[in-house]
């Protein structure tokens, strides 16, 4: 697995294809994501967008752990743990600035949107 640091120092939120959907990255954030399948030409188009990439650290865990919101596509979001989705599938209004919460304040989250 390639792991890649991607920083979106643009105005604008930005999705990232890797393993199991896409990433959002909102403006000023990074995300450390899966970029094994991609091509030379998406990296370029990526850079072009304004995304700023790096190689990042290698992984000792498994591919797709930790919580993470996910693109489901047509404006739906769901938050994941690994491969599996942990919450009902929402609007982006309904999908807070969740990378920046604490872990409690995640689980909690999580806990109020469980799929039902």
């Amino acid at each position: 697995m390639t792991r890649m640091n991607v920083e979106n120092p643009t105005h604008r939120s930005k999705a990232v294809r890797e393993a199991g959907g896409l990433t959002v990255i909102k403006p000023g954030a990074a995300a450390d994501v899966d970029g094994s399948g991609w091509s030379e030409e998406y990296r370029r188009k990526l850079s072009a967008s304004g995304l700023v990439i790096s190689e990042g650290e290698a992984a000792d865990e498994p591919q797709g752990t930790g919580l993470r919101v996910v693109d489901k596509g047509r404006g739906w979001f769901v938050v994941m743990d690994g491969d599996q989705e942990v919450t009902k599938s929402m609007r982006a209004d309904d999908v807070p600035e969740f990378d920046g919460m604490s872990e409690a304040d995640k689980a909690a989250f999580v806990a109020a949107n469980k799929p039902e």
